[in-house]
């Protein structure tokens, strides 16, 4: 397992049916739920206080950035078709292992995220716990990893910590079985820096859900 990497899907060496090799391409998809708030500098009041005093208050604003808010850009910049209605944020992956965040709707080619807006998350120093059971149906994974973690959200750098669960996955394509290794994962992540609206605060979560076979055969 790469911890820098760790969304390249594993796949098992040992197929229950077939030789993987042999086997159809297929999409597997997890669904994305970023939960996350921007904090800018507000705007400054004066006012007067007793005896000639002036008092000066300083505030924030604090507003989302979740998945409603990506679309909801994603759509400005014109990549959704004008409304996002019907769309949501997934992570989808083929069997090369090539794959990201989408806007995904039924019907509909699924669009790339742009990176400025959201990426997966990457990871460096790992460690973890769990089991690995090697038996005549090949080996099966159920481990949980803590690791250090960084992404890009508003275009700006975050980093936090991330728990990701690693379990064996069997999926079917045209009806043979394979063992897939699949991720899911919570990064809680901060960061800041000079944004779109200047000085920002970023806080909140990226999560990763498990794996489905997804009823896109190939990626857009």
């Amino acid at each position: 397992m790469k911890t820098s990497s760790i969304f390249a899907v594993l796949l098992s060496v040992f197929t229950l049916g077939s030789s993987l090799a042999q086997a159809q391409n297929y999409v597997l998809e997890s669904s994305i739920a970023v939960l996350g708030t921007v904090t800018t500098q507000g705007t400054e009041k004066t006012t007067a206080g007793p005896r000639g005093t002036e008092i000066k208050r300083l505030q924030v604003v604090v507003n989302p950035w979740t998945n409603r808010d990506i679309l909801a850009e994603m759509n400005t910049r014109g990549l959704l078709g004008g409304s996002t209605s019907g769309w949501s944020l997934v992570y989808l992956q083929d069997a090369t292992e090539k794959g990201g965040i989408y806007a995904r709707k039924t019907g509909v080619v699924p669009v790339a995220v742009p990176a400025d807006l959201v990426t997966l998350p990457t990871y460096s120093a790992a460690l973890q716990t769990g089991t690995e059971t090697k038996g005549s149906l090949g080996t099966f994974v159920g481990i949980t990893e803590i690791a250090v973690a960084e992404a890009t959200v508003r275009g700006l750098i975050v980093r936090g910590l991330a728990t990701n669960g690693v379990r064996t996955l069997t999926v079917t394509v045209q009806g043979q079985n394979y063992l897939v290794d699949t991720v899911s994962s919570v990064m809680q992540f901060a960061g800041g820096g000079a944004g779109t609206t200047g000085t920002e605060i970023l806080k909140g979560s990226i999560a990763v859900g498990s794996a489905k076979v997804s009823t896109i055969t190939t990626l857009p």
